[in-house]
């Protein structure tokens, strides 16, 4: 008889070994979303961590909750938006030691990067990156692991009708900003020497 998430989680309190099962039953899913958001490079190590969190935490689990793929979704997106920060950070430092503003260097580096070869790719992760972090999560959540309004909601610990209309707005402004990357393109190619 197969254990459901809850039960193992709760089992792995008496016998940390049982945790174990939640790392089989979840890692490859949890791991195709952290490499989607943060790149193969990245995966493996940002995974682990989502796993050693959810180890750590397990006792806060909400058992009332037989599948547990949300709650690991959520603590995904944290780790995530932790080491986005951190690499903010990172990256200002790097820049100022050089004697160099952020501005002028994303501006430069927006150029190169339309004009690179994967275009469009490049622009639908800057449209993604201009939205704000829980609407970027939203979104991920619902358009590329398809999880429900309510998955979403659990594994971001935020009600329903926040889950509407994070995704809404994300939809919209993505909108927007594909409506206006065109005409960026043309006049940035026309503005080349």
């Amino acid at each position: 008889m197969d254990l459901s998430d809850a039960e193992i989680i709760r089992a792995s309190l008496d016998d940390p070994d049982m945790f174990g099962a939640v790392f089989e039953r979840h890692f490859d899913t949890i791991f195709r979303y952290v490499a989607r958001r943060r790149g193969l490079d990245r995966a493996d190590d940002l995974t682990a961590e989502v796993f050693i969190r959810a180890f750590e935490i397990r006792g806060r689990y909400d058992t009332s909750r037989e599948l547990c793929r949300p709650w690991l979704y959520g603590i995904a997106s944290n780790i995530i938006g932790d080491e986005i920060r951190r690499q903010r950070r990172s990256d200002r430092l790097y820049l100022a030691m050089l004697g160099l503003r952020a501005e002028s260097e994303d501006a430069y580096a927006r150029s190169v990067d339309q004009l690179a070869a994967h275009q469009q790719v490049q622009l639908l992760n800057r449209s993604l990156a201009r939205l704000r972090s829980g609407d970027r999560d939203v979104l991920f959540l619902y358009a590329i692991e398809e999880l429900s309004y309510q998955e979403i909601a659990d594994a971001l610990s935020i009600p329903i009708g926040t889950v509407r209309s994070r995704l809404a707005r994300a939809r919209r402004k993505t909108r927007e900003l594909e409506a206006h990357i065109p005409q960026t393109i043309g006049q940035e190619q026309r503005n080349q020497p």
